[in-house]
């Protein structure tokens, strides 16, 4: 992960955010941030309950056997079918996002048991996101230094350093945003077991106690 500071950009670039009144936080935030780490895209509104508007359009190097989407719990929604139109969407402010690609399998048919996921919650590190354009202060997550209104997907499939698919998240929602969130890590399942096996113990030894007296 490594930032750009917005003090090395010129004034044009700030400008609108001088007319937006955001000059301060602009220039005291990172004008692009990189992040090749497992995580998901929280949506920042304005305020509570604000859609935020993203426009999405995607550009594949080599193969459009893929499909670009997100994952909400087992279920892949597709946003990108390969032709790298452009597409708008809305999420709910707080909602966070597994943005994902999934391709055709050997059967080469969408939706089958044998479709290959890459999604960014994973620990593969397969893709990169690119945020750029700070918009404010990211009062609801005090980890993230701010919302951006652009966010680039960079992915590549095979590992060789050479982009297969680029995706392109635009903020259609004036003063809402992006963030990144990292992934939480996963308990595993020996000490989960371990953890559900002591409280019953537990609570065995206070019923017997609780019974002699």
């Amino acid at each position: 992960m490594y930032n750009k500071n917005c003090f090395w950009i010129s004034p044009l670039v700030l400008a609108p955010f001088l007319l937006a009144g955001n000059a301060a936080q602009a220039a005291g935030i990172p004008c692009e941030v990189v992040i090749n780490q497992p995580g998901v895209v929280y949506m920042a509104g304005k305020r509570q309950d604000t859609l935020v508007g993203l426009q999405v359009s995607g550009q594949w190097s080599y193969s459009a056997g893929y499909q670009f989407g997100y994952v909400g719990g087992s279920v892949f929604s597709p946003i990108i079918n390969g032709d790298g139109a452009k597409r708008n969407l809305s999420f709910l402010d707080g909602t966070t996002v597994d943005f994902a690609v999934r391709n055709k399998g050997a059967d080469g048919i969408f939706g089958t048991t044998d479709d290959a996921f890459f999604k960014l919650s994973d620990a593969a590190g397969y893709a990169t996101q690119v945020y750029t354009g700070p918009i404010k202060r990211a009062g609801s997550n005090p980890g993230n230094p701010a919302d951006y209104s652009k966010l680039t997907l960079q992915w590549d499939f095979n590992s060789d350093d050479i982009n297969d698919l680029t995706v392109l998240l635009k903020s259609t929602t004036a003063g809402a945003g992006m963030h990144f969130v990292a992934s939480a890590a996963p308990v595993p399942a020996p000490a989960a077991l371990w953890l559900l096996g002591s409280g019953i113990v537990g609570l065995t030894a206070f019923m017997r106690r609780r019974k002699t007296a």
